[in-house]
């Protein structure tokens, strides 16, 4: 497998993990456990095969199987990222990272990088911090950043481009450390 293919396979596991919270999200300042199982039910509704130690589970067993953890975990585990990082990218009996096949593409279910794809700079903050947290190595922002600024002209637009999507961008850098 060569390194292009191993960063397209891994960024599809990405943007299914930022669809699943940009879904998490969307509901106005949803609780933790809310999110988690927002998350567990994405899974469960997934069309992929997850594969765990070598093993290949439907969706629906992927999803118990993460829900027993998360149960286990218990209060240890108090947010989102907390579970994706802690519960939801490996096995904590061997160590082996989880893979998630959706058609002909199997990919690490941690993200190299994560992309904005458009969704609000809010949205994509969270985002982040999820993917940052499961092991991302960094993001690629684009529209979450500027795209207001499509439909100004001028001096607005130059305003805009250098206050608020520049402080956006510097808020981006800090959560990426």
């Amino acid at each position: 497998m060569t390194s292009q293919h191993v960063r397209r396979t891994v960024l599809a596991a990405a943007a299914t993990i930022a669809f699943a919270l940009a879904q998490a999200s969307a509901a106005a300042n949803p609780s933790p456990k809310d999110e988690i199982d927002h998350l567990l039910n994405f899974v469960a509704a997934s069309s992929c095969t997850f594969i765990r130690n070598g093993t290949e589970y439907p969706s629906d067993k992927a999803r118990d199987h993460l829900a027993s953890k998360y149960q286990f975990a218990g209060s240890r585990i108090t947010t989102a990222e907390e579970f994706i990082k802690y519960l939801a990218t490996e096995s904590s009996m061997s160590g082996e990272p989880y893979h998630v096949k959706c058609g002909k593409t199997d990919a690490l279910s941690v993200p190299w990088a994560l992309l904005s794809a458009g969704v609000d700079h809010e949205t994509f903050m969270v985002q982040l911090r999820a993917a940052l947290a499961a092991g991302a190595a960094g993001f690629i922002a684009g529209r979450s950043i500027w795209k207001e600024s499509v439909t100004m002209r001028g001096e607005e637009r130059r305003a805009f481009l250098g206050g608020k999507a520049r402080r956006r961008l510097d808020q981006l850098l800090a959560i990426a450390g």
